[in-house]
């Protein structure tokens, strides 16, 4: 069986990001605008591992893969949770400006902070935000567990090595022989998923999940072709799992 030309598959998915999609999102809808922010996030993520690829780059964006499943599996869990979802990363925001202001404090740059940017930083920390009992499954590592995702925990396990500071991430650039090291000015191997497949899957998945926080979910109809024709499996949702505390 010939392989799919993912390449085409991706076209095709962005052909469905018009210009006008704004006009089928509720403004007042919480979930909806957070969706739009990170959906648009994993977009251009995968922008950047497409030029990678491109220029012969591929080994250079595991930082963006990592970055675009870890919003396209916090996407599936916003559609979730809903309003929900959107306290407990309100909450999470005011625990992140709190250190901040610590920081701010502690380096001594409260001068150097503008008067409004400083006016956002307090009132927020200022607000009063109850805890959720779902607040630990925003975690990556809880989401996997949450969504039962075993094969792609693994494959997030492997792709974070070369996204940080790791002997995984040295070693692409240097090959043990024995007695002497052999060394690289470009990496010895490139990403677990070639990259055309990695991107389809991703944005497949990302359109899945925003197009039921858009009204009318405009691209249902489509996505069943593509995914159809590609052999991409549908997302799961609803049948998640409670991970273990």
């Amino acid at each position: 069986m010939a392989e799919p030309d993912y390449a085409q598959g991706l076209e095709r998915l962005h052909a469905l990001i018009s210009g006008d999609l704004h006009e089928h999102i509720d403004p007042l809808s919480r979930p909806a605008i957070v969706g739009w922010g990170w959906f648009f996030q994993i977009v251009h993520q995968l922008y950047a591992v497409q030029r990678g690829h491109q220029d012969g780059h591929c080994g250079s964006g595991a930082p963006n893969r990592r970055s675009a499943f870890e919003h396209a599996l916090s996407l599936f869990w916003l559609v979730d949770l809903g309003d929900d979802a959107v306290d407990i990363l309100n909450r999470a925001l005011q625990e992140d400006q709190k250190q901040l202001a610590n920081l701010v404090k502690a380096a001594g740059l409260e001068q150097k902070v503008s008067e409004e940017a400083y006016q956002v930083l307090w009132g927020t920390i200022a607000e009063s935000i109850p805890s959720h009992p779902e607040e630990g499954t925003r975690k990556i590592s809880q989401l996997l567990k949450k969504y039962d995702l075993k094969e792609l925990a693994t494959y997030y396990c492997v792709e974070s090595r070369f996204a940080h500071p790791t002997l995984s991430s040295a070693q692409m650039f240097f090959a043990d022989r024995g007695e002497t090291y052999e060394l690289h000015q470009l990496p010895r191997f490139e990403e677990a998923i070639p990259c055309h497949q990695f991107c389809v899957q991703i944005l497949f998945d990302s359109m899945h999940a925003f197009n039921r926080l858009m009204l009318g979910q405009p691209w249902s109809a489509a996505l069943q072709e593509i995914a159809e024709e590609y052999g991409l499996t549908l997302p799961i949702y609803g049948d998640a799992q409670t991970p273990d505390a």
